[in-house]
């Protein structure tokens, strides 16, 4: 009966199977994803090509391309032309369509480009700020970068009550997310008599 049953099935089967491929070709990834691929991925070239074709392509619009023009320029060494963008990002203010993770990076970038500027410094702080307003996810990376810039500026009060939230929370790094400093993972330390991790 099997054997009877399975050849007038096969239109089927392969109907279904069609259906699911064209389905899976409908999913598009997001028009920029290569873009932040590449930026976080140091590909530099590779960012700036996809952005351009973005760009050509009408995908990308407002701030969030000059964000992407910013950590480009920021990875490729031009840090002048980095802030000038960051600065450009930032000052669209609430309606630039920013998101958290955006404002992370340009305050991060503005950190590492401030080289003592403390104008650099207090916008770097804002930025943070902001992202940390607009931040409903568990990681630490933004309050993390917020008390480096602090602690920068001389706020060592302020910034050592964020390091002290955040350890009664527990950090939580995401490792797409720029972070300050030199941040390490807490290690647990090795103890050779205690019994191997079992599944």
């Amino acid at each position: 009966m099997i054997r009877q049953t399975a050849p007038k099935l096969l239109p089927f089967l392969l109907l279904l199977l069609g259906a699911a491929v064209a389905s899976a070709q409908d999913v598009k990834a997001p028009p920029l994803a290569k873009v932040w691929f590449a930026i976080h991925t140091g590909k530099w070239e590779d960012a700036a090509r996809n952005l351009a074709s973005a760009q050509k392509a009408g995908a990308c619009k407002g701030e969030v391309c000059t964000v992407a023009q910013a950590l480009i320029a920021d990875g490729t060494g031009n840090g002048a032309q980095a802030v000038e963008l960051a600065r450009q990002a930032v000052a669209a203010g609430q309606d630039s369509g920013l998101h958290a993770e955006q404002y992370n990076d340009l305050g991060a970038l503005l950190y590492r480009r401030a080289e003592g500027k403390r104008e650099l410094l207090e916008l770097a702080e804002k930025t943070l700020r902001r992202a940390d307003s607009l931040y409903t996810g568990g990681a630490s990376n933004i309050r993390f970068n917020l008390a480096k810039v602090l602690e920068k500026l001389g706020r060592e009060d302020q910034a050592e009550e964020i390091m002290k939230q955040l350890e009664a929370d527990g950090i939580l790094i995401n490792p797409g997310m720029a972070v300050l400093g030199d941040f390490h993972l807490p290690v647990v330390p090795f103890k050779p008599n205690a019994p191997p991790h079992r599944r």
